[in-house]
C-alpha cells in the first residue's frame, strides 16, 4: 500500500480518517439534496473535503457507493411490533419501508433491484424471515414472500418518485395532471373506449395512499402458508399430497383390491384414516399462522403424532405379512 501519499486517508492532520459509513452518509446527503443524478465521486469526495481520489481506498467505483448508500437508506428502518397475525405485522412492515423510502428523494431509484448486504438490510432480512417461518411458512416460501414485499414497496415507492409526465418537472402537480387524465377520459368518444369513459374517476380520482392499501390487501392473497406450498418440517409432514404418502397410498388401495385378506384392507383403512387427519393439521397450522396463537400448532402437533403412529401401523401390517402368502412380498410388489 503507498506510503504518505497526499491523498491516502489519514495521512493530512486536517483531515478526519475516511470511513465507509462517513462515505455513506454523505452520499445520502448529496441524494437528498441533488437527487440520483446528481450524485458523483466527486460530489462525495467535495462533501467529507478531500480530493476524489481518496474515495477509491474504500470504493472502487459509483456503483460500490450506491451498495454503501442502500444500506445507509436502511438505516432508520425500524421492524413494527410482533403483534397480530403475520398479514397485520407485514401490512405496517410495508407502510414503514414506503414511508422510509418516500423520506429521501429518489430512494427507491437507488435499492430497487439491489441485493447489498450490509449490517441494517441484514437485520431486517433476518427479522423478516423468522417471522414468516414463525408464521408456518415453509423455507422457500419464506424467503420469496420477503423478496415479494419488498419488490412490491421499492416498484410503487419507484412509481411515486418518478415523474408522473413532463408537465410535473415543468411544475404542474400529480393531483392537477390527474385531474386533467380525468376529463381528457370522459371526453374520449364512448362508442370507441367504453370503459375509459366509464372508469375516469376510478382510474384518476384515488390518491397514492389509498392505491398502496389497495395493492396491499391483495398482495398477502397470493400466498398463504402453508396451503398450496411444498412446506417443509412440520408443515410438510402435513401435507396430505406428497408423492412419498400419495404413493403408498396407491399401493395399500391397489393390495386391498387384489388380495382377500383382513389386514391388507386394514392397513388400507387406518392409512386412509391418517391422510384424512392431515387436512385437519394444515388446517390447524395455517390457523396458527393467520392468528400468531401458539394453541393450534401445540394440538396439529399432537395429532401429528397420532397419526404418523397410525400410519406406520398400517405400514407393519404389510410387512408382517408371509413372503410366501397370497399376499405382498415385503420389499417386493403385490402378486397378481
Amino acid at each position: 500500500m503507498p506510503q504518505n501519499h497526499p491523498d491516502t486517508p489519514g495521512t493530512d492532520d486536517t483531515t478526519p480518517a475516511l470511513t465507509r459509513d462517513a462515505l455513506a452518509q454523505a452520499a445520502l446527503r448529496i441524494l437528498q439534496r441533488d437527487g440520483l443524478a446528481g450524485l458523483s465521486m466527486r460530489k462525495v469526495a467535495a462533501e467529507v473535503g478531500v480530493k476524489a481520489a481518496s474515495l477509491y481506498w474504500h470504493v472502487r467505483n459509483k456503483q460500490e457507493l450506491l451498495d454503501l448508500l442502500t444500506d445507509a437508506l436502511l438505516g432508520s428502518a425500524e421492524p413494527p411490533p410482533r403483534t397480530g397475525g403475520w398479514r397485520e405485522q407485514f401490512h405496517a412492515y410495508s407502510w414503514r419501508y414506503r414511508r422510509l423510502l418516500l423520506d429521501t428523494r429518489d430512494a427507491a431509484k437507488v435499492v430497487a433491484g439491489r441485493l447489498a448486504p450490509g449490517p441494517h438490510l441484514l437485520g431486517l432480512m433476518e427479522d423478516q424471515l423468522d417471522r414468516l417461518r414463525a408464521a408456518g411458512f415453509s423455507d422457500a416460501d419464506a424467503a420469496m414472500a420477503s423478496y415479494l414485499l419488498g419488490a412490491f414497496v421499492q416498484g410503487f415507492v419507484l412509481q411515486e418518485q418518478s415523474p408522473i409526465s413532463a408537465a410535473e418537472v415543468l411544475g404542474t402537480s400529480r393531483r392537477d395532471i390527474a385531474d386533467a387524465a380525468g376529463d381528457l377520459f370522459r371526453a374520449l368518444p364512448a362508442e370507441t373506449f367504453p370503459n375509459l369513459v366509464a372508469l375516469a374517476d376510478d382510474l384518476t380520482a384515488p390518491d397514492m395512499d389509498a392505491r398502496f392499501e389497495f395493492g396491499l390487501q391483495r398482495v398477502p392473497a397470493l400466498y398463504s402458508p402453508p396451503h398450496g406450498s411444498h412446506p417443509s418440517g412440520a408443515a410438510a409432514d402435513a401435507h396430505e399430497g406428497s408423492p412419498r404418502r400419495n404413493l403408498y397410498r396407491d399401493f395399500l388401495a391397489e393390495c386391498a383390491e387384489l388380495l382377500d385378506d383382513p389386514r391388507v384392507r386394514t392397513a388400507r383403512d387406518r392409512y386412509a384414516e391418517a391422510a384424512a387427519g392431515r387436512s385437519e393439521v394444515a388446517r390447524l397450522v395455517g390457523a396458527a399462522g393467520e392468528s400468531g396463537d401458539a394453541a393450534p400448532l401445540e394440538r396439529a402437533g399432537g395429532l401429528l403424532g397420532e397419526l404418523a403412529r397410525i400410519e406406520r401401523e398400517a405400514m407393519g401390517e404389510l410387512a408382517r405379512l408371509p413372503a410366501g402368502s397370497d399376499g405382498p412380498v415385503m420389499g417386493g410388489r403385490p402378486r397378481r
